[in-house]
């Protein structure tokens, strides 16, 4: 009943909207969720330990770089993305689709025949691919594997939430009737119909060391309230126990007009939190630029609320108050042009931009709040250019009252990926800001370099700098954890050593 995969904590799916507990009553017992934690974050140690593998070296070996995030309980690629992959195979979008799967993902997949085909849809730009996975006979609930195609065969992203090694007795204990009489039990609205889906489904439940799989029914149960309002109760029961596993009223009920609420903004990116060899995330972007009839920019967890209904038209950019991202000495940073309405709106700078530049904002902000949180000076309130993919050399960075990465080459990543880059550069900033802020001149080369790695390494806590400048190491590219140097029997001539401690 359980797949176990050893070393590892839960990362959760998503099942539908969910309410915190397992089995445990919420909404006077009306809705129940076998979900325990939905804000459980990548662990980063799991994802290197499964992005090391032989199984995704092999893939990457053979087709570049991918970015993935794994599902930690599965070993399955949830997501991944990358440079496109051609399908080498003729016929329609499904015969194509299964061509991938079963030559590139082969190590991952699943027995061809529990692969059920949902459908295809052309998109503007891509196509969109997508089966589910059956077991015995038995949809598997919340499984996928997706596909995006561009319009000339090639693959651009994919996803296998799939579950393998099942140990489950499709065989229910319970009747059809005696599943309908579990799943009215707890709710306290009038029970007006009840019915059930003949066929029944497998469904995943994550915990510590794996997924637990339960056959269940599909029971909707249709109710009325006091105020005679209806409910229609999506049900989950355990075919074997008669366990309530999930519940969830699907009727959302609307109270008197009210005035409409405000425009609430979340501006938000996937980046690299630390360097390309840790999970890459979803995260919020601090003091970006919101502009309507006038610019206003978000607070320090990416939120911004505008008072007023909406709709309104805005330009998002990425450009703040701390940092302005721009291309290969480029002056325009990239943006975002929107209808925003009264109520949440989440606006994603994944579908402008990449995350080469949301990775290089994020740091740069980063470092200017943490040397203000650290020392109380205003001097570095400037909007310092983060300026991304610099052409004509490799593997390095430089400051010259901006912060300048180096585009990606055959041995170094693009620089602006690596965290503890951003903050030695904007270092050499505070150097030269802080000494001019009080009359003075820094000219000391080693004592900027040493400076400017101590602001690394205070917020990194490594004593190790540039984790995933390199391609072919996850090594940094110095490392503050051997021996002392003593000046001046250790001093060599070279401004980068004669700074070491």
């Amino acid at each position: 009943m359980k797949t176990t995969i050893l070393l590892f904590t839960a990362l959760l799916f998503v099942a539908g909207s969910a309410i915190a507990g397992n089995g445990s009553y919420a909404n006077n017992g009306e809705e129940i969720t076998f979900i325990k934690n939905n804000k459980k974050l990548p662990d980063q140690y799991v994802q290197r330990y499964f992005r090391s593998s032989d199984v995704w070296k092999k893939f990457t070996l053979k087709n570049g770089k991918w970015y993935v995030e794994f599902d930690e309980l599965s070993g399955s690629p949830h997501r991944a993305f990358g440079k496109p992959i051609a399908i080498n195979a003729a016929g329609n979008l499904q015969t194509k689709a299964l061509h991938f799967l079963n030559t590139e993902l082969k190590d991952y997949m699943i027995a061809a025949n529990d692969i059920h085909f949902v459908g295809s849809t052309v998109g503007e730009k891509l196509n969109y691919v997508n089966f589910v996975q059956y077991h015995k006979g038995k949809e598997v609930l919340f499984s996928s594997l997706t596909l995006r195609i561009s319009h000339n065969d090639k693959v651009m992203m994919f996803g296998l939430d799939i579950y393998k090694d099942m140990d489950i007795n499709v065989n229910p204990a319970l009747s059809p009737q005696d599943a309908m009489s579990k799943a009215v039990q707890g709710l306290v609205s009038k029970i007006v119909n009840t019915g059930y889906n003949k066929e029944l489904k497998i469904l995943p439940i994550p915990e510590e060391d794996g997924y637990v799989h339960r056959l269940v029914y599909e029971v909707t149960v249709h109710t009325t309230n006091v105020d005679r309002i209806p409910g229609k109760y999506y049900t989950l029961i355990d075919a074997h126990t008669g366990e309530i596993v999930y519940r969830q009223n699907q009727v959302l009920s609307c109270t008197p007009p009210q005035p409409p609420p405000p425009i609430n903004i979340q501006v938000q990116g996937t980046l690299f939190p630390t360097h390309p060899y840790d999970p890459f995330a979803v995260i919020p972007l601090p003091y970006v630029k919101v502009t309507t009839t006038s610019s206003v920019y978000t607070d320090d967890q990416g939120q911004l609320i505008l008072a007023g209904a909406g709709p309104v038209s805005a330009t998002i950019s990425l450009e703040g108050r701390w940092c302005k991202v721009v291309f290969d000495n480029g002056t325009v940073a990239p943006s975002i042009t929107t209808i925003l309405n009264s109520g949440s709106n989440t606006i994603d700078f994944d579908s402008v931009t990449d995350i080469k530049h949301l990775t290089a904002y994020y740091h740069i902000t980063k470092v200017h709040d943490y040397f203000k949180a650290k020392t109380g000076l205003t001097v570095m309130d400037i909007q310092m250019i983060a300026n991304v993919d610099v052409a004509g050399s490799s593997c390095n960075a430089y400051y010259n009252g901006d912060c300048n990465f180096y585009a990606e080459s055959s041995t170094c990543n693009s620089i602006a990926l690596v965290g503890d880059v951003a903050y030695h550069e904007y270092g050499h900033g505070i150097n030269y800001e802080a000494y001019q802020a009080y009359g003075a001149n820094f000219s000391s080369g080693s004592l900027g370099e040493g400076y400017s790695d101590l602001w690394a390494m205070g917020i990194t806590e490594v004593p190790e700098i540039g984790i995933g400048f390199y391609k072919m190491s996850q090594n940094g590219i110095r490392s503050y954890s051997g021996a002392p140097k003593v000046y001046p029997d250790d001093i060599t001539g070279q401004v980068l050593e004669k700074y070491k401690p």
